[in-house]
């Protein structure tokens, strides 16, 4: 209170708050990971386009990858982890995780 009355009166200087600077979405290695992610995308569905979960409700054309071992440093650009499926197929194993493992479409993240 006393501030906005010396302020008022001309006796205290006027500070401008600054606005905090945001917090960056993304670390400038998972930037370059992400780069390299796309490519991998892009090279997979140009090899093939065919989704290769092949579940209930599959669309048939892959729109993107299924990563079978959740993502992880160790495992995000591992070919190997990596399956080409449909939305559908793809949420399809998110939704249904067990039977997803049973099918060989995912892999338990504590199987070692």
């Amino acid at each position: 209170m006393k501030t906005r009355q010396a302020t008022a009166m001309g006796f205290a200087k006027v500070v401008e708050d600054k606005k905090p600077a945001p917090i960056a979405k993304q670390s400038d290695k998972r930037k370059v990971d992400q780069r390299a992610y796309v490519k991998i995308v892009k090279e997979m569905l140009a090899e093939n386009p065919n989704c290769e979960i092949k579940e209930d409700g599959c669309k048939g054309k892959a729109s993107g990858l299924h990563h079978m071992k959740k993502r992880s440093p160790a495992t995000f650009l591992d070919r190997k982890f990596l399956k080409r499926s449909c939305d559908s197929c793809n949420s399809w194993a998110e939704l249904h995780p067990l039977e997803a493992i049973e099918k060989g479409h995912s892999i338990s993240k504590f199987k070692k």
